[in-house]
Order: structure tokens, then sequence, then C-alpha cells
């Protein structure tokens, strides 16, 4: 059975929803490690960085 376009642009999506997560995972053990070395700052920007917080957003509240 010849795959049709519809299951190609499915397969990229998926390829792709796989990178994204795997980025995340990234940023996720980065996090991780910049509060184990007590690296607040670096902790904080990647922290908002995953939630999507802006850095002027936060400097407002």
């Amino acid at each position: 059975m010849k795959p049709t376009a519809q299951h190609h642009d499915m397969t990229k999506v998926a390829a792709l929803a796989l990178r994204v997560g795997q980025e995340r995972q990234r940023k996720l053990k980065a996090l991780r490690t910049a509060f184990k070395t007590g690296d607040t700052m670096r902790a904080l920007s990647i922290a908002r960085e995953l939630c999507g917080i802006e850095e002027k957003e936060v400097t407002e509240q």
C-alpha cells in the first residue's frame, strides 16, 4: 500500500513533535543542573523560557 500525502504530513508532524520533546527534555535537564549548582539566574532564565514568560513581563510584576 502506497503512503498517502496525509500519511506523509502526519509523519512530519510526529517527527517535529519528537524534536520539540527532545529539546524540552534538554532544557529541563539544564534547569535541574542550574538549580543543583546554585545558578539561580540561569535556572530562572530557563524556567521563563520553558513557560513562555518574557523578561519584560517578569520585571513589570
